[in-house]
């Protein structure tokens, strides 16, 4: 005799398969086969399906002595159940703020009756560069057991990225008629020029090799 084996993906119920197949062989006359299975499964993973049998006679007498008896125990299996989730990404231009999305959406997979899907959202990036925006994942059942566990659990995590702030600096020209004297400039006649400035409560500052000039050219 052999019990049944039964596989499914997670689900939060417990798997339980009692019923059971005769292979080979056959009950004489009056004679009573009684088998019991035994077998539970609620996490992922896998448990034995166990068989016990007991032969009784037409007085209800434990005859099993007289029959070799083979039992084949049977597999309970549960799965882990897929999901799939993926965090957002953003692209900015520096401002001097944080760059942060908390946003998150399920792209495969569904949660079970009773579960709750817990996501935290952590990536934040501030100056020039890239950064992972970073998720953590957890899953709870009605009992508020954490059962992340039983779960095949796929992050496809976002990108938060600071790109620089284009700023144009202009110098000032100047020109005169050659006076033998030195021509030089100011680093205080130095202005942006460029539509967008440093960002609020920043300042700026230039530095660089004056060519003063006494004799005529560039």
């Amino acid at each position: 005799v052999q019990a049944a084996s039964e596989t499914k993906v997670y689900d939060g119920l417990p798997l339980v398969a009692d019923s059971y197949e005769v292979l080979a062989g056959e009950m004489p006359t009056n004679h009573t086969l009684n088998c019991e299975v035994k077998g539970e499964i609620l996490n992922a993973g896998t448990t034995e399906n166990v068989i016990s049998t007991v032969i009784t006679n037409g007085e209800g007498d434990d005859v099993s002595f007289n029959f070799d008896i083979t039992q084949l125990n049977g597999v309970l299996r549960i799965d882990k159940c897929p999901l799939s989730i993926r965090s957002a990404s953003e692209t900015r231009e520096y401002d001097g703020k944080v760059v942060k999305n908390d946003y998150y959406e399920v792209t495969d997979g569904k949660m079970p009756d009773g579960h709750t899907l817990v996501c935290e959202v952590t990536g934040e990036r501030t100056d020039v560069g890239v950064t992972v925006n970073a998720l953590s994942v957890s899953i709870w059942n009605g009992r508020l057991s954490d059962v992340s566990f039983n779960f095949d659990i796929h992050k496809m995590e976002g990108e938060l990225v600071v790109l620089p702030r284009p700023i144009t600096i202009t110098s000032k020209s100047y020109d005169k008629v050659y006076d033998g004297l030195v021509l030089e400039g100011a680093l205080e006649d130095c202005y942006i020029s460029s539509e967008k400035s440093v960002v609020e409560g920043q300042t700026w500052s230039v530095d660089w090799l004056v060519d003063k000039r006494w004799y005529g050219g560039q």
